[in-house]
């Protein structure tokens, strides 16, 4: 009896996390292109994360590519790490562009833009699934994905949005913040997503 709990207890197990989409890198693979550190999470579908920004062009805009090439193997990119933005450069970047015709392109983790204090404007891509987490247990030190983006005064998303959920504290610190339409459908909202 308490081999079949045990069997049966693993395989739940399984299910979950094999239905649960990876938003964090595991691997230890990574390479520079351009002004973009890539973390590679998947060497079999050729998926990247972006883990950080390298160096940031005189204009202070950084573009995420839907593709990128390492060793003439192309790579699609997934999403965006946390502090993959808003690491060390963070003061020094004024603008950011997401692949807007991907289907791959699904999320954008906590604290994803943490800091980014010269962006005043910001459009996530249809793509986009989720954004943060819910559960504060989960968060990075309970930053949400634009926390502390002070110049931040409009968030906009794609008229065909697919994003579900949004995590907590999302926006927290976006003390500019005057114009947020969020999706229709979203189902998942974590608590405090604007605050200050």
């Amino acid at each position: 009896m308490m081999k079949k709990r045990a069997a049966s207890i693993f395989l739940s197990l399984c299910l979950l996390f094999s239905l649960t989409p990876a938003t964090y890198a595991v691997s230890t693979e990574k390479f520079t292109n351009g002004n973009l550190i890539y973390c590679i999470t998947d060497n079999t579908n050729n998926y990247v994360t972006v883990q950080a920004v390298a160096s940031v062009p005189d204009s202070g805009a950084i573009t995420i590519p839907d593709k990128v090439t390492n060793d003439s193997t192309e790579y699609t990119v997934v999403g965006l790490e946390g502090n993959s933005i808003g690491g060390n450069f963070a003061n020094q970047i004024t603008s950011v562009s997401m692949p807007e015709n991907s289907e791959h392109f699904t999320f954008i983790a906590d604290a994803a833009f943490q800091g980014c204090t010269g962006i005043t404007t910001l459009t996530i891509p249809a793509s986009v699934i989720k954004i943060g987490t819910i559960s504060s247990d989960d968060y990075i030190g309970g930053f949400g994905a634009f926390d502390g983006m002070t110049a931040l005064t409009s968030v906009s998303f794609a008229e065909d949005s697919k994003l579900e959920s949004l995590g907590s504290n999302t926006f927290s610190g976006c003390s500019a913040l005057t114009t947020l339409e969020l999706p229709s459908c979203l189902t998942q909202v974590g608590s405090a997503i604007v605050e200050g």
